[in-house]
């Protein structure tokens, strides 16, 4: 049988051994008059170091406070609990067995001791004292807590530093084209109808005389020439 078999088969077992010891303590305590939900909240009051609060009885039953004020309504009649006002809060009830209800607790312990008892009596001493070892362990309040989560599996995993930076761009690509010195430099403009004189760096010659500018030294030549104007 595998462990998850026997846990099955355990639990039913259980179940089967709580419903039969209810039943039996049912049977017991029929006699007082006490349905289950009655005598649970005798008892939880008798047990309590102080008088409980109303609230604090629900809590401890895990019922709505109106279900309990039904129950305790029920226990005040028959006589076996009193509400009396807190004297640290006026505001705030605390409940009391009464003198039926501690003679009818002793009762119940008694219906309860029979019951069990009845139950456990096929086990010897020592049956008893390992049983109780395994179900106390089993009744550890650690084993109602949700297991705690593994640090390793809570943080992310670390990006890698190398992932998280862009792309380092080339110097080369980021630098525009070098523009050429000679696409950078305007157009000649044209001068007049004439072709542009185009100088050379290295001739000394003076550039050629414009045709108006050689007919008027013509012009001055030839007056200088004339008789009129000599002396």
């Amino acid at each position: 049988m595998d462990n998850e078999e026997s846990s099955v088969q355990l639990a039913d077992l259980l179940q089967r051994l709580t419903k039969r010891l209810r039943r039996a303590q049912m049977s017991q305590l029929a006699p007082l008059g006490l349905t289950p939900a009655q005598e649970r909240a005798l008892r939880i009051i008798a047990q309590s170091e102080e008088p409980l609060r109303m609230t604090e009885l629900a809590d401890r039953l895990r019922i709505v406070p109106r279900s309990v004020t039904t129950v305790i309504d029920s226990l005040e009649q028959a006589g076996l609990v009193r509400r009396a006002i807190d004297p640290a809060n006026r505001r705030a009830i605390r409940l009391h067995l009464t003198d039926n209800g501690l003679a009818v607790r002793e009762e119940m312990r008694q219906a309860r001791r029979q019951a069990s008892e009845d139950l456990f009596a096929p086990l010897s001493g020592a049956q008893r004292g390992q049983l109780m070892g395994l179900l106390s362990a089993l009744d550890d309040p650690l084993g109602d807590r949700p297991p705690a989560a593994s640090p390793a599996s809570e943080p992310p995993p670390a990006a890698s530093p190398a992932s998280e930076l862009p792309p380092a761009a080339s110097p080369a690509s980021e630098l525009p084209p070098a523009a050429s010195p000679a696409s950078e430099l305007p157009a000649a403009s044209s001068l007049g109808s004439g072709p542009p004189a185009a100088a050379s760096a290295g001739s000394d010659r003076a550039p050629a005389a414009s045709p108006a500018r050689e007919r008027r030294l013509r012009d001055a030549a030839a007056r200088a020439d004339s008789p009129a104007s000599g002396g």
